[in-house]
């Protein structure tokens, strides 16, 4: 029939056309799920960013906290000894004058 080759010598019949469509077909479900699921993931991602972000803030105000409660009780442990170094002033006070009586 010529010296041209034929259609299907070059590109198949056409059940390697329909063979060549179902591979395509296939690529494209797989490219969409792959699409479905890259989707899917950026949104787990943006929700778990902002609850890193929330558990940051909650853990910065937690240490500003005890941070404030330790500052506290130095504050009072300061205040205790100097109370207590006043009385014991005035006990040697007294006593001094006690003894030159």
């Amino acid at each position: 029939m010529g010296v041209c080759p034929s259609i299907t010598s070059l590109f198949g019949g056409f059940s390697e056309c329909e063979k060549l469509q179902k591979e395509a077909d296939k690529a494209m479900n797989e490219v969409a799920k792959a699409k479905k699921e890259a989707i899917s993931a950026n949104e787990q991602n943006t929700i778990l960013t902002k609850k890193f972000k929330d558990v940051e803030r909650e853990n910065k105000l937690t240490r500003h906290f005890f941070g404030e409660v330790l500052e506290y009780h130095r504050t009072l442990k300061n205040l205790m000894k100097y109370d207590n170094e006043e009385d014991k002033d005035e006990e040697e006070i007294s006593g001094n004058e006690r003894r030159h009586e």
